[in-house]
C-alpha cells in the first residue's frame, strides 16, 4: 500500500513538472531545432526568444497590467474576506444565515455564465476601451474570489478559542482593535493560503479578460502571451518563452511563501 501511494504521488508530481521543464527548454530553442525534434533537448541553448519576448510591444505592457489588478484585486479581497470571515466566524447579527448562505451560493456559480451580462454592463458604461476596463476587470475577480476567501477565513477564525477574544475585550481592546491586534496576526498562514490561490486564478485567468478588454494596451499576461499565435502559425519557441517568463513571478511568490501556506493548510486541516 505504501508503495503504491508513492508511486501515485510521483507520477502525479510528474505530470505537473514535465510540461514545465518541457517549457522550459524548448524556449532555449531555435525555429530549426524545434522543427527538428519537438522533446530533444537543445544542443545549442540560446536566449534570444527571451530578447523576443521582452521587445514585443504586448508581453511588457501585459506584465504590468497584470501585476497591477493582481495585486490591488488581492489585496481588496485579503482585507474584504478577513473582516466577513471574522464577522461571519465570531459575531451574531440579522440576516447571517441568509448572507451565509448567499455568500456561499457563489461557490457552486458557474462563473462563465455571467460573461454575457458582465460584457452588456461594461458596454452601457462604455468603458471597454479606457482604462476603467482594468477597474472593471479586477471589480470582477474581486466578486468572484470572494467566497472562496470568506469561506476559508471563515473557517480558521471560527477555531481560534473566544476566551482569546473575550479577555482582550475586559483589558479594554474595541472590536477592530481585537481584528488588527490578535486576529490577523494569529490568521497570516491562511491569509498567505488566500492570497496565493486568489492570485494564481487572477494571475492566469484568460476568458473574462479576452471579452472585458478590448485595448491592446489593456491586456493582461494571457492575452500578451495568446498574441505570439499570428496569421503565420505559432512560434513555439518564443510561445514557451513567453510561459515561461510569465509563471517565474508566481513559481517565486510561492517559493518565498511556501513555509506559511503549508502551515496554513496543515492548520485548517488539523482544525477541520
Amino acid at each position: 500500500m505504501k508503495v503504491m501511494r508513492h508511486v501515485v504521488l510521483w507520477t502525479a508530481a510528474a505530470l505537473g513538472v514535465v510540461p514545465l521543464v518541457w517549457t522550459l527548454y524548448t524556449a532555449l530553442k531555435t525555429d530549426s531545432a524545434i522543427n527538428d525534434s519537438v522533446w530533444a533537448l537543445p544542443t545549442s541553448p540560446t536566449v534570444t526568444n527571451f530578447a523576443a519576448v521582452g521587445r514585443s510591444e504586448e508581453f511588457v505592457p501585459g506584465l504590468i497590467n497584470s501585476a497591477l489588478v493582481t495585486i490591488v484585486a488581492v489585496a481588496v479581497l485579503l482585507a474584504l474576506a478577513a473582516l466577513a470571515g471574522y464577522a461571519f466566524a465570531h459575531f451574531d447579527f440579522t440576516g447571517k444565515k441568509v448572507l451565509w448562505l448567499l455568500l456561499m451560493a457563489g461557490l457552486f456559480l458557474p462563473v462563465h455564465a455571467t460573461l454575457v451580462p458582465l460584457y452588456q454592463i461594461e458596454a452601457a458604461l462604455k468603458i471597454s476601451s479606457s482604462w476603467l476596463s482594468l477597474v472593471y476587470l479586477g471589480a470582477v475577480y474581486t466578486a468572484f474570489n470572494m467566497s472562496f476567501s470568506v469561506f476559508y477565513l471563515r473557517g480558521f477564525f471560527a477555531q481560534i478559542p473566544k476566551e482569546l477574544i473575550e479577555a482582550a475585550t475586559i483589558d479594554g481592546c474595541s472590536s477592530l482593535r481585537v481584528f488588527t491586534r490578535i486576529m490577523l496576526p494569529l490568521s497570516l498562514p491562511a491569509l498567505t493560503v488566500v492570497a496565493l490561490v486568489d492570485m494564481v486564478m487572477i494571475w492566469n485567468e484568460f476568458v473574462f479578460a479576452l471579452v472585458l478588454i478590448r485595448k491592446q494596451a489593456f491586456m493582461t499576461l494571457p492575452l500578451a502571451v495568446m498574441n505570439f499565435a499570428d496569421d503565420t502559425g505559432l512560434n513555439i519557441p518564443q510561445t514557451c518563452a513567453a510561459l515561461t517568463l510569465a509563471i517565474a513571478p508566481v513559481v517565486v511568490v510561492f517559493l518565498f511563501a511556501q513555509r506559511r501556506i503549508i502551515s496554513g493548510l496543515t492548520e485548517g486541516a488539523v482544525r477541520g
